[in-house]
């Protein structure tokens, strides 16, 4: 098992209903995210966990100790219709739209599986 995955979330356009992020993996770019203007995580670093969530029935990563919130994943949707305050990722190639939101849950989450440590910097 390798020693520690660094995520860092690079937020770049700011919409009234949405944020766009680019998500990079030790320090190359992964994919794009999409968050919920209204309840955007705050900017700091936190440890990733994958945990079992009960909305989705499997295991996803979590961020925790995020200052008053709780259960904050990294997971798949297309628009802040699919989110109150979680990270969705996939490809932004559309106005507060992103794609291929699946692929890039699955492959966070075989991520985060290989390293005994995991944590996002959110700036």
């Amino acid at each position: 098992m390798k020693q520690e995955l660094e995520l860092l979330l690079k937020r770049i356009t700011f919409k009234t209903d949405y944020v766009i992020g680019n998500l990079f993996v030790n320090s190359v770019l992964l994919c794009n995210s999409l968050e919920n203007s209204k309840f955007k995580i705050s900017k700091g670093t936190y440890k990733v966990k994958l945990t079992m969530s009960l909305k989705f029935g499997k295991k996803l990563p979590e961020l925790l100790n995020v200052p008053n919130r709780t259960a904050i994943r990294i997971h798949r949707g297309n628009t802040v219709k699919d989110t109150q305050g979680c990270i969705l990722v996939g490809i932004n190639d559309k106005a507060g739209w992103i794609r291929n939101s699946a692929k890039y849950e699955q492959k966070i989450v075989e991520l985060v599986k290989q390293y005994k440590e995991c944590w996002v910097t959110i700036v």
